[in-house]
């Protein structure tokens, strides 16, 4: 029993003893993973960038976004300062405790563009080191949703960079704060600076720019515009007027339209309006619509003086799409129709012989029916116009390109900048001088050209576009130089012409090519003009009955119909049934004619419903049917004055008896149809064909007359015979 109780008690004792160091283990092990947990934490904060991945995964409670609103100067020297300006939003669920903002520089730098692109997207995660104060955002907690300024400034001699080459240096704006896991970062924004240690030491780049503006702001079938439908389009918030603004700055050359300026003279002055229908009243435009295109059109001749403006084919056509025929002749009559506007609306001697091929993609085929259409220059995008053997550097913007053509090409990186300046950003700015900058750094003696082009469609913040050419204009390694000195090697030094070096032709892109238009749509295109150019060879005078309707054809092959099928097919079937309806005025009227002879002379109708004189018109009249034989071929027709009508002998031989179509159709001189064909229905039936069945009835009459009597002469000898005597 004693025994019994005591083994109880040791066992009692035995199991307390083991409980006990199994709640110290647990203890140890709690108090471990807290240690470990705030080593990583710790680990997080000394490392920026490091924030932990269990709390970015599960709550992300403690976030931030950095907005900059000022970073400069745009170099950075010994003697100057950096001074970056900001606000940090807390984004996340919960307050930013005791939240701090702080730089950090990467101090090698970015030598090429490669390396500042892989900078700016993360790849590379280089951190650098703090430079300058830590600045408190605020005494208290930041409460989500609020916003808190800041300034941070470092002198130039703080950053670390003595010694240091010219060139693009990455630096990171921070922001920490007290998180679940000790202090850590909660937001990071990469952005660059650049860095010159003393005097220049390195030969400038050449930058040139170019803006398209086209007719795409008036909308694709804009010279039908009516001047309260341009004025509309003119005011100080619209597309057109942004874009104006932002190409007005220095140095910009632009790329125009023809065909906007025309519609921009026709609202402002009313020259050129088509005339009302018949029995329609005049319109009477808004005399505010006509003063503000007026008003516009001043601004545009202001601007354009003193400024490369480059002369576009009239509708700036998709140049890759009519030329997909290998054939000129849609190209050169957009030249011809907007020859001479920009000298008679701007009064500027516009440069000519350059083609902008939508999205900077052309063919070599389509370069060379652009050389055979009289283009001299080319501007293309570098990436669809690689060098077969690469360089280590970035080349010059000009090329040599066969046929002749020399290229100018675009920067994409640059360019797709420019374009992206649609709200203010001065990081946008600090990248693209961070571009040049490298561009610079890969050879500092040698002077390269670099072209940047907006693209179509353009609808910029001018503030922000005017900042990227303005940063462009003030520092020293970049010189602004007009676009035309791309027709020749770089200036300085030679070698740095890489033109000579063989180029490769790249395949036009997925969504360039779905987005060119259609070869089908060319195509009736084409025939609408055709039937428009055979009506022009017949009236006396056509600028006043084609011209509107040629232009609208041209209107139909812009650029600005790219993308938009359905609209574009809408559009043709328009435009389509105004020419028909023109071309169907000189026409043959449809008629049923009765033809009662063997051969002669069929009566034709032709009619003229133009309000001018319709002249060497020939008509032709087929017939598939073997009844009727037409045996002459085109007969020429009277001249026509307006509104009258006039009968056509077409000579014809009548073989058969039945009801026959003809088709007649009026001729252009040069062999074209004019108008729509016509069939005529006539009714054959010659008079020898008459006289043959009468003759037939009274020979067969008589045969039966004479059969009837032979029979009867028998018959009446046997009855005499049989009577008594």
């Amino acid at each position: 029993m004693n025994r019994v109780n005591c083994a109880d008690g040791v066992n009692r004792a035995d199991r307390g003893n083991r409980a006990d160091r199994a709640d110290r283990t647990a203890r140890h092990r709690r108090l471990a993973a807290v240690l470990l947990i705030l080593a990583l934490a710790a680990l997080g904060a000394a490392v920026p960038g490091a924030v932990p991945a269990a709390e970015a995964q599960t709550t992300g409670a403690f976030s931030a976004r950095i907005g900059v609103s000022a970073l400069g100067p745009a170099l950075i020297e010994p003697t100057t300062k950096l001074t970056v300006t900001g606000r940090v939003t807390n984004t996340g669920t919960l307050p930013l405790q005791v939240p701090t903002v702080r730089l950090r520089l990467v101090r090698t730098s970015l030598g090429t563009p490669v390396q500042v692109a892989n900078w700016q997207d993360g790849t590379d995660q280089r951190t650098g080191f703090v430079v300058g104060p830590t600045v408190n955002l605020s005494p208290a907690d930041i409460a989500p949703g609020i916003t808190q300024p800041f300034t941070l400034t470092v002198a130039g001699t703080e950053l670390g960079l003595g010694g240091q080459p010219f060139g693009a240096y990455g630096l990171t704006i921070e922001v920490r704060a007290q998180g679940s896991f000790g202090r850590q970062q909660i937001a990071l924004l990469r952005t660059t600076i650049q860095w010159q240690p003393g005097r220049k030491e390195y030969a400038a780049q050449q930058i040139s720019w170019l803006v398209p503006i086209s007719a795409a702001p008036m909308g694709p079938a804009g010279a039908n515009a009516t001047p309260e439908q341009v004025a509309a389009q003119l005011g100080p918030q619209s597309r057109l007027r942004r874009l104006f603004q932002a190409a007005s700055a220095p140095g910009v050359a632009w790329a125009l339209d023809p065909a906007l300026l025309e519609t921009l003279q026709r609202a402002a002055t009313g020259a050129g309006e088509p005339a009302p229908e018949p029995g329609a009243p005049a319109a009477r435009p808004d005399p505010a619509a006509r003063a503000a295109a007026a008003a516009f059109l001043a601004d545009l001749r202001a601007a354009a003086r003193d400024r490369v403006v480059i002369e576009l084919p009239y509708a700036d056509p998709d140049l890759a799409a009519v030329t997909a025929g290998l054939r000129p002749d849609l190209v050169q009559a957009a030249q011809a129709a907007g020859a001479g506007i920009l000298t008679q609306v701007l009064g500027v001697t516009p440069v000519t012989g350059v083609a902008l091929p939508a999205q900077g993609w052309a063919s070599d085929a389509t370069l060379g029916v652009l050389a055979a259409a009289g283009a001299r220059d080319v501007v293309l995008d570098e990436r669809y116009r690689p060098l077969v053997d690469a360089l280590p550097y970035t080349s010059d913007a000009r090329a040599d390109l066969n046929h002749g053509l020399t290229g100018w090409l675009a920067d994409s990186t640059l360019s797709e900048l420019a374009g992206s300046a649609v709200t203010p950003d001065p990081l946008r700015v600090q990248r693209f001088l961070a571009e040049t900058a490298s561009v610079t750094s890969e050879r500092p003696g040698l002077t390269r050209r670099l072209l940047v082009v907006a693209p179509r469609g353009f609808d910029p913040d001018p503030a922000a576009f005017r900042a990227l050419v303005d940063a462009t204009a003030g520092v020293p390694w970049l010189g602004v130089v007009p676009v035309t000195a791309l027709d020749g090697p770089p200036t300085g030094n030679d070698s740095g012409d890489t033109a000579p070096l063989q180029r490769m032709a790249v395949a036009a892109p997925p969504g360039i090519a779905r987005a060119q238009l259609a070869p089908a749509h060319v195509a009736a295109v084409r025939r609408l003009r055709t039937a428009l150019s055979a009506l022009g060879e017949v009236v006396a005078s056509p600028s006043t009955v084609t011209d509107g309707l040629q232009r609208s054809t041209l209107d139909l092959l812009s650029c600005s119909w790219r993308g938009q099928p359905r609209a574009l097919a809408l559009a043709r079937a328009r435009v389509g049934a105004q020419v028909r309806a023109l071309s169907d005025d000189v026409r043959v009227l449809p008629s049923s004619v009765n033809f009662l002879t063997s051969s002669g002379r069929l009566q034709i109708t032709v009619a003229n419903g133009l309000p001018v004189q319709a002249r060497g018109l020939r008509l032709r009249v087929t017939s598939t049917n073997p009844r009727l034989r037409v045996r002459e071929g085109d007969v020429v027709a009277p001249d026509l004055a307006p509104g009258t009508r006039a009968q056509i002998q077409v000579p014809v031989q009548a073989i058969a008896s039945g009801v026959v179509l003809l088709q007649a159709q009026l001729l252009a001189p040069s062999g074209r149809p004019v108008g729509s064909p016509v069939q005529v229905q006539v009714r054959v039936q010659p008079t020898d064909t008459w006289a043959l069945w009468v003759l037939g009835a009274v020979a067969a009459l008589v045969l039966v007359v004479g059969l009837a009597r032979a029979l009867r002469r028998p018959r009446r000898a046997r009855v005499q015979a049989r009577r008594p005597t």
